[in-house]
């Protein structure tokens, strides 16, 4: 499972399908916080959050510094 942060997330009304249960969204920073293996880790508009292997999550970022918006 792969979920790209998009600005849609904080716009649409709550609650959003494409979120994820166990991350905080938050629109006023417009940016999700995702309980990782290493601690909390922020994900911006335009990285990705994925499930490993091992069940837990991870950010990767959007390294060609287009936004998904």
């Amino acid at each position: 499972m792969k979920v790209q942060i998009t600005a849609a997330m904080f716009d649409d009304p709550h609650p959003n399908n494409a979120h994820i249960p166990g991350v905080e969204y938050s629109p006023r920073y417009r940016c999700v916080f995702v309980p990782t293996k290493t601690g909390l880790s922020a994900a911006d508009i335009g990285d990705w959050i994925v499930r490993v292997e091992d069940g837990s999550l991870a950010v990767v970022r959007n390294d060609d510094g287009n936004d998904a918006a």
